[in-house]
């Protein structure tokens, strides 16, 4: 018989497909520690999609909603020199607590050189300290992306040194 495709188009008269994001940016993020790689913006994007965290971020007397993932995720994909997340039998752990508590210093690095040092005891499970990637549900603006380093403005004792960091190139753990 023919299959009922009564007002639809049938998959065989399809020719191509073309998928457009608006202002789609594509960037990758150099990770330095016990484990160097590049991550590009589709891992990233998972990370946003698994790891969701909005954050309220007021700076210079501006708030706005900030929208990606928790910093201290990102420290697992550097902190084992035989593991990066969701790349390995799920019962690894995919982040070393135990090293983070011990302390190591965390540079967030921005594309114009600018950097900040943290201290990962510090960041130890810090929900409200976030990698974002989108502002106000939207990409990032040109001045701010592809990543910033932002944190909730309700946030107390917020790490020694820490301030926002615009366009993010890099992250590193120095052990």
């Amino acid at each position: 018989g023919v299959p009922n495709i009564d007002g639809h188009l049938s998959v065989r008269m399809v020719k191509k497909i073309v998928v457009k994001q608006k202002d789609f940016v594509d960037f990758s993020l150099a990770l330095t520690g016990k484990l160097d790689l590049t991550i590009d913006r589709s891992t990233v994007q998972s990370c946003v999609s698994c790891h969701t965290r909005t954050v309220t971020f007021e700076r210079k007397g501006v708030v706005a909603e900030y929208t990606g993932f928790p910093l201290w995720l990102l420290l697992g994909y550097i902190d084992d020199p035989a593991y990066a997340p969701h790349r390995q039998d799920a019962s690894i752990a995919a982040y070393d607590e135990k090293a983070a508590l011990a302390g190591y210093a965390v540079t967030v690095k921005a594309a114009d050189g600018f950097s900040i040092s943290l201290d990962s005891r510090d960041l130890n499970r810090r929900d409200d300290i976030i990698i974002a990637l989108y502002k106000g549900g939207e990409k990032l603006p040109a001045d701010e992306g592809p990543l910033v380093l932002v944190w909730d403005r309700a946030a107390v004792a917020l790490p020694e040194g820490i301030k926002n960091v615009k366009m993010i190139s890099s992250v590193e753990a120095a052990f």
